[in-house]
């Protein structure tokens, strides 16, 4: 016999994983999904939405008649009028640290990549070059020091995947996590690191300063042009956080200048990226990396991550207490 479904409508604002989609139409009475002819009609009817990466108009929060939850995909929560939220009573949540080893993983391989310029001699073949391979040396990652901005738990992964692939030192920088926060603890191991009490304590040290915060009125641009001009001429730059961090143009210069030796984005303040905003810039540089966001982008994390959206959603609704509540 079929359980019995929630008596609720929930909206998906914009595509998640079909696993996400499916947990939602056996718990839920009604579905309305982002690409459906009426779906403008959850703003009166939705008792609940789930949101992945694109910005629902704070005109339709606040028009909305019976919006209780708004289950938010990921960590980050900038494309949501938190403020028109907590005016509408609206119970924001969202997924933290289910994408942090997929995260932790592309960071690792950018690195790798850029370090050994795999894409840019990839590029280069298919181009109809022929390279020796005497004339095209890249630098190995082993034994380097990797800067973490940023100690939650990608931060902490990525440190975790640098020092056991590669043997890295790890050099922390984060103003708001406990002192403790990478001892051990539970089944957790500690990360020997060393912690620097201001952000620019690392930059002279680091060969790669990889960025894992949320983009914030005080992050926005903080990696600019005196950050480069701080940092080693061989160092790399990478972002697997959130587009708006890095002051793009300083970063052209840098590049363009060999400031710094490299840098590969996973988040832009374009994205994904196009010929019309990067063509004349970073599309131009050999020594840049970009990706679309892909961070989170395996089957694995968006299912699980799609279907913990939904259990949230549903938790919330019907008025049990869950942790991932975004204050």
């Amino acid at each position: 016999m079929a359980a019995t479904k929630l008596p609720y409508t929930v909206a998906f604002a914009d595509e998640m994983h079909a696993d996400g989609i499916a947990c939602a139409r056996e718990l839920f009475d009604e579905v309305l999904l982002w690409s459906d002819s009426d779906y403008t009609r959850w703003i009166e009817e939705a008792d609940g939405i789930c949101n992945r990466a694109k910005v629902i108009p704070t005109e339709h929060l606040i028009a909305s008649k019976k919006l209780r939850v708004l289950s938010k995909q990921g960590v980050g929560v900038d494309t949501v009028d938190l403020e028109a939220c907590r005016e509408k009573g609206i119970t924001v949540c969202n997924t933290p640290g289910i994408n942090a080893d997929a995260v932790a993983e592309l960071s690792l391989g950018l690195v790798l990549s850029l370090l050994r310029r795999i894409s840019e001699l990839d590029r280069r073949a298919r181009a109809g070059e022929v390279n020796l391979a005497t004339t095209v040396m890249g630098r190995s990652l082993s034994g380097k020091t990797i800067g973490i901005v940023g100690m939650g738990n990608i931060g902490r992964l990525t440190a975790e995947k640098f020092q056991n692939a590669c043997g890295c030192s790890v050099i922390a920088y984060d103003p708001f996590a406990p002192e403790d926060i990478w001892s051990a603890k539970g089944s957790l191991r500690a990360i020997p690191h060393k912690r620097v009490a201001a952000f620019e304590d690392m930059l002279a040290d680091v060969d790669v300063l990889s960025l894992h915060l949320p983009l914030l009125p005080k992050t926005r641009g903080m990696i600019n042009k005196s950050v480069f001009e701080r940092m080693k001429r061989d160092a790399i730059v990478i972002n697997a956080a959130r587009g708006g961090i890095i002051d793009e143009a300083d970063l052209y210069e840098a590049l363009r200048s060999r400031i710094i030796a490299g840098a590969a984005l996973d988040a832009l303040e374009i994205e994904p990226p196009t010929k019309e905003r990067y063509g004349e810039t970073f599309y131009k540089l050999d020594n840049l990396i970009l990706t679309p966001h892909i961070g989170a982008a395996t089957h694995e994390m968006q299912s699980l991550s799609a279907r913990t959206v939904v259990d949230q959603l549903a938790e919330l609704l019907q008025g049990k207490e869950i942790s991932n509540i975004v204050r």
